[in-house]
């Protein structure tokens, strides 16, 4: 059976809990956009709760370019800021029916 859909939903995948405590690092989220580049059966991401933010944002939005089985990724409640927010959006951008949730609030 092929992983279709992943939650990874309030992880601390950037070295940071829920409240902002810890070190940012971008390596997990970095690790997760490595994997999205070959991986041809996941449909949908959960990466929400997550604290990640533009430079996060930066290797998710690279793998987008080149990953076309994923259809939905949830970014919501992450610091993203509008930098971060534009470069998902743009790596998605012309991918009919993709479900991108970036919004700060639930």
């Amino acid at each position: 059976a092929e992983l279709t859909s992943l939650d990874l939903a309030s992880n601390q995948l950037c070295g940071l809990d829920r409240w902002g405590d810890g070190t940012y690092t971008a390596e997990g989220i970095t690790s997760i956009a490595d994997a999205l580049r070959v991986n041809a059966s996941l449909t949908s991401l959960d990466l929400s709760w997550n604290q990640i933010d533009a430079e996060g944002a930066k290797p998710l939005a690279d793998a987008l370019c080149v990953n076309a089985s994923l259809t939905a990724l949830d970014m919501r409640v992450n610091d993203l800021g509008d930098e971060g927010k534009q470069m998902l959006q743009q790596a998605v951008k012309g991918r009919r029916g993709f479900d991108l949730k970036v919004e700060q609030h639930l």
